[in-house]
């Protein structure tokens, strides 16, 4: 399960409960990813059912998206059925179909005591018995997290559901890593069974929107600083402007130090870690090597940054990969640079990727490189 995701926050309900919310003045940059999923209500409310996946980078607000689209079918009559992924279950067969599906509609769980099989056609058993009572909406958050058969039943249920009203939506962290990760859920469903939207990063306008609603007293200098150091992504910005909460905006810090409570620095640590340990290294090696560079120079500046074969021979990893991670991360926005120039994007982001490193490691991480 991911942390709140700070991208939007709830709509509210209306006091007759049968107005829907409306989402969409809380989401940022995110019209077109509403207008498929309102069309796919529609249809899966007429009876024709689809799977829609929700891609998207670490902290781009997968699942503030999930839950509004959540309350505005709620809202509409839908039924909503919830399951939430974590990569610290202990992947129990069928744990994230059990998770949505409850009780069942009659009340009482529909799967228990059968074998593998048996209990994935009981468990569509009870999809369908939800769906005879009315539309249905499946919501299942960072799907890459579910168990293996929650997955299967998954794609198998989208191949049967396009003749009922149940419509599934799932998010899906989709990230370069510098380490491969498995397929996503759907690489082999054919394209008339599910709608696939990727969430982008949050443009320069609309992430400096997002700090002057915050902060409308701030200069525009101050302004673009934290866009700077929240890398245009949601997670990090609410992060960031939450630690900047008690600060006059005059000048963003270039150490996580100076900030409190420390809802930026656990937001990156965060960010790190769901990138997994390969990624790490190399983010936490570029760090350490740019932070020396830039010894003796104005900190703002960055220092130089260094290429991929450097990086991923002190990092202990594969040259290509690496390359493709240092342009992948500057099209989202932690780092910027051209080809040989790649640096953190700010100072104080550099400082929050090296708060997982020791003085010691940092040293190391320089000897390798050498």
């Amino acid at each position: 399960m991911t942390p709140t995701d700070p991208a939007a926050s709830p709509a509210p309900r209306s006091g007759s409960g049968t107005t829907a919310p409306e989402p969409t003045a809380a989401l940022v940059e995110r019209a077109e990813a509403l207008a498929l999923l309102a069309a796919e209500t529609a249809r899966a409310r007429a009876g024709r059912g689809r799977l829609v996946l929700l891609r998207g980078a670490t902290g781009t607000g997968r699942t503030a998206l999930l839950d509004a689209v959540a309350a505005g079918a709620e809202g509409r009559g839908v039924r909503v059925l919830r399951a939430r992924c974590a990569p610290d279950k202990d992947g129990e067969a069928l744990g994230t179909v059990r998770q949505f599906l409850g009780r069942g509609p009659e009340g009482r769980p529909p799967f228990y005591g059968a074998d593998a099989q048996a209990e994935s056609d009981r468990c569509w058993e009870a999809l369908r018995a939800y769906a005879e009572r009315g539309p249905v909406l499946v919501t299942v958050d960072d799907v890459h997290h579910a168990d293996g058969a929650s997955r299967r039943w998954l794609v198998g249920a989208a191949e049967r559901i396009d003749t009922l009203p149940v419509l599934v939506v799932a998010t899906e962290r989709s990230q370069y890593d510098v380490e491969l990760r498995p397929a996503g859920l759907t690489h082999r469903l054919p394209p008339d069974l599910v709608r696939t939207h990727t969430l982008a990063p949050l443009g320069q306008e609309a992430a400096e929107a997002l700090v002057r609603a915050a902060r409308p007293e701030a200069g525009a200098a101050w302004v673009a600083d934290v866009v700077r150091a929240g890398a245009r992504n949601p997670l990090l910005l609410h992060a960031l402007l939450d630690d900047l909460a008690g600060l006059p905006a005059e000048r963003v810090p270039v150490s996580c130090a100076a900030l409190y409570p420390g809802a930026y620095a656990a937001a990156v640590a965060w960010w790190l870690e769901s990138a997994g340990p390969a990624t790490g290294r190399v983010a936490r090696t570029l760090a350490a090597l740019e932070e020396t560079e830039a010894a003796g120079t104005r900190a703002e500046r960055g220092g130089d940054a260094r290429g991929p074969e450097l990086l991923a021979g002190a990092a202990g990893t594969e040259a290509p990969r690496t390359a493709g991670w240092l342009t992948a991360m500057t099209h989202l926005g932690p780092l910027t640079g051209g080809p040989g120039a790649v640096r953190w994007a700010h100072p104080l982001l550099r400082d929050a990727v090296l708060a997982g490193w020791t003085d010691a490691r940092r040293r190391l991480a320089h000897r390798e490189a050498a």
